[in-house]
């Protein structure tokens, strides 16, 4: 098991839940308000709906269950969202569903198909509103999710 392994995961579990948009495994950056937009925009679709991947922090320690010789590692991955505001449409219920599917997906895959020992679920840490300056003149909906994943390594 690796970071890396585990990352692309977490990106693949993501990609499954339906009406996700773009999915990027790493914090993606950009030089103008277009250019965000476009990354942040699925192939073919006619709005901003995007997540981002990223590893927060890792804490690591000596194995105290299993086999000796092991180190655990406990990542904290953040998951970032982004949709484009659409009050007419109701794009505020349609993005909390899709919160919601993260976490059932996340709940009825435990070990992130064996990449994993485990993970704490999803935690919504913030769904909010972009200000009208921070993006151009357009609204978005944003969400700031976290998932702590225990993984179990040999010592080399």
């Amino acid at each position: 098991m690796s970071e890396a392994l585990i990352r692309a995961q977490i990106k693949a579990i993501l990609e499954a839940v339906t009406g996700i948009g773009v999915v990027h495994d790493y914090k993606r950056y950009a030089r103008s308000i277009a250019d965000f937009r476009k990354i942040m925009t699925p192939t073919g679709g006619t709005g901003v709906n995007g997540w981002v991947v990223s590893r927060q922090k890792t804490a690591s320690r000596q194995a105290t269950m299993g086999p000796k010789g092991q180190i655990e590692r406990t990542h904290i991955f953040s998951i970032s969202g982004i949709y484009a505001l659409d009050d007419a449409a109701g794009s505020e219920t349609t993005f909390q569903e899709t919160i919601d599917a993260i976490f059932e997906a996340f709940k009825a895959n435990g070990t992130l198909n064996g990449t994993a020992i485990s993970h704490q679920q999803i935690q919504v840490e913030d769904v909010d509103v972009t200000p009208e300056s921070e993006l151009g003149d357009d609204l978005y909906h944003t969400a700031d999710l976290t998932l702590e994943v225990l993984e179990r390594t040999a010592v080399s």
